[in-house]
């Protein structure tokens, strides 16, 4: 009686753990399921003075970024990024910014960028961080190439706004 009183128990755990996993399903939510999307959006802005920068790079100006991009996996949207940026030598510090998709969601990320003050080609790279929405947790890479219009006036200081354009690749994982 003791043998069969241990396999109805041992019965009885095994039914109750199947429930409990197979319970598990019944309260997923397809909205937590996570999808990759390759990044291939082009981007069109201007970069705007935005006071100077402190600390480390006290005496560089601090840039704002603003425009629109198109193209998955944000749609049309709009975006801000702010970085500090040394006049005397092209270079910039690495910078942070924020991607708003068409349904208002957010995405945030970190960037670092490589300019030829000569040309304004520039490239750069940078990382997800986070968001808001079904971005809340994003994250992923991306690379991009562009060019800023650099105008410099008779004293060799450059002329704000200054034009952006930019094709960004990559890849990002978040929830769909």
């Amino acid at each position: 009686m003791e043998y069969k009183t241990s396999q109805r128990h041992a019965v009885v755990l095994l039914i109750l753990v199947g429930l409990i996993l197979s319970g598990c399903d019944l309260f997923s939510d397809d909205d937590d399921e996570w999808v990759t999307r390759a990044i291939d959006r082009t981007l069109t802005g201007e970069g705007v003075p935005a006071g100077e920068c402190q600390g480390v790079y006290a005496g560089w100006a601090q840039i704002e970024l603003s425009g629109t991009g198109e193209g998955p996996p944000f749609g049309s949207s709009t975006l801000t990024a702010t970085a500090c940026f040394n006049l005397a030598t092209g270079t910039f510090a690495p910078g942070t910014g924020t991607v708003v998709a068409e349904n208002g969601d957010e995405a945030y990320w970190t960037f670092n960028i490589e300019l030829n003050l000569q040309t304004g080609a520039f490239t750069d790279s940078g990382e997800f961080t986070g968001g808001t929405g079904r971005y809340e947790n994003i994250h992923g890479t991306f690379t991009g190439a562009g060019t800023m219009d650099i105008q410099f006036d008779e004293s060799g200081q450059p002329v704000f706004p200054i034009p952006v354009t930019e094709d960004i690749a990559g890849v990002v994982t978040y929830r769909n």
